[in-house]
């Protein structure tokens, strides 16, 4: 299996990025635009200018992976995991431990004290909350029937 890993979005991936998210299953497609649009402001304003990072996977030149991350714009030292998602034919081949490693690397490297991450608590998230616990985030948060009814949404950290 060959992958590629680049630190940059372009327009051409929009699709692409669209169709991954979807194939999930694991977002709403209001959370699926709202990636969209950071994805839009992070083209117009440029990569290197952007608030956002994004880390993008591919294998034989298709998008299997992508992370977005960021510094919070409020906090000293606070950053935070906005979207990761792999690609379910690419699940348990450390695509996801690659891309959280690496992000945490850059905020290290920007002088990030910690990340944070937001989720949703539902059933079908057990294995995306169970992979931040074995990447050493704790929950520390979680905020009843934010999402929607039984969706609740947990807030994890990690000092960095």
């Amino acid at each position: 299996m060959e992958l590629s890993y680049r630190n940059f979005i372009t327009s051409k991936d929009y699709e692409d990025v669209y169709e991954l998210l979807e194939e999930t299953g694991f977002f709403y497609e209001k959370e699926i635009n709202h990636c969209l649009n950071m994805m839009e402001e992070t083209i117009e304003y440029g990569n290197e200018n952007e608030d956002y990072r994004w880390i993008i996977v591919e294998s034989h030149n298709k998008l299997v992976g992508l992370a977005c991350f960021s510094k919070h714009t409020i906090s000293e030292n606070s950053w935070e995991l906005h979207w990761i998602a792999v690609e379910h034919s690419m699940k348990n081949k450390n695509i996801g431990s690659t891309m959280i490693k690496d992000l945490e690397n850059v905020a290290k490297t920007n002088k990030a004290g910690s990340m944070w991450i937001q989720s949703s608590g539902r059933k079908k998230y057990e294995p995306t909350i169970n992979f931040f616990i074995k990447k050493g985030y704790k929950q520390v948060a979680s905020l009843k029937n934010f999402y929607g009814n039984d969706d609740p949404k947990l807030f994890f950290y990690k000092k960095l």
